[in-house]
């Protein structure tokens, strides 16, 4: 599945590239400080060694990135080919995270100021564990599928990304230590929400 994601997000953007031959190319920046991931198979999640016990409450994530790439834009469309780092945050797993999005939206209005289109993406994960139990979680690469929009003028505008995220952590225990899964599973709902600049 990892592949065909890949695959997907590849093929896409040789597709879209030659039809932005006459189009304008930015610089772009997007900074997403909101980003949630909500991941209902991640609660109650447990491990123990038989005097220690954690579990997992809850299924939401914190999920900041920094996105930097090209963008190509005409007078109906927007096409931006991304690349960026984040960090998921929860009470108890972090991993550092390495994307590539591409994002083909279009213009509703004559000046851009609303931009709404299809969003493909993959994101590498290095997970850790961040609880006393003594477990590894492997790293994984996971994809996105969703929509996105701007709002804003073409060099400044608010964005956001609406997707499902498909990805799951082999989990091995070390140490006498065990868990109720084999795999930790953070597919669910991704909401990227922050600012984009056009320069």
């Amino acid at each position: 599945m990892k592949k065909v994601a890949i695959g997907i997000c590849l093929v896409i953007s040789v597709l879209l590239i030659p039809g932005t031959g006459s189009a304008d190319v930015n610089f772009v920046l997007e900074i997403n400080p909101l980003s949630y991931i909500i991941s209902p198979d991640i609660d109650g999640f447990k491990t123990t060694n038989g005097v220690v016990f954690e579990e997992l409450d809850g299924y939401g994530s914190l999920f900041p990135t920094l996105k930097a790439g090209i963008g190509f834009g005409s007078d109906r469309h927007m096409i931006d080919l991304l690349g960026g780092v984040g960090y998921l945050w929860n009470d108890g797993f972090s991993a550092k995270t390495y994307s590539a999005d591409a994002f083909f939206r279009f213009k509703v209005d004559q000046r851009g100021i609303f931009t709404v289109g299809p969003h493909i993406g993959v994101i590498r994960f290095n997970p850790e564990w961040d609880g006393p139990s003594k477990i590894d979680l492997a790293d994984e690469t996971g994809w996105v599928v969703g929509v996105g929009f701007t709002v804003g003028s073409p060099k400044v505008a608010f964005s956001a990304a609406l997707d499902y995220l498909s990805a799951e952590f082999d989990v091995t225990p070390q140490a006498g230590w065990t868990a109720n899964e084999n795999t930790l599973d953070i597919s669910g709902f991704l909401i990227q929400l922050g600012v984009q600049f056009r320069f």
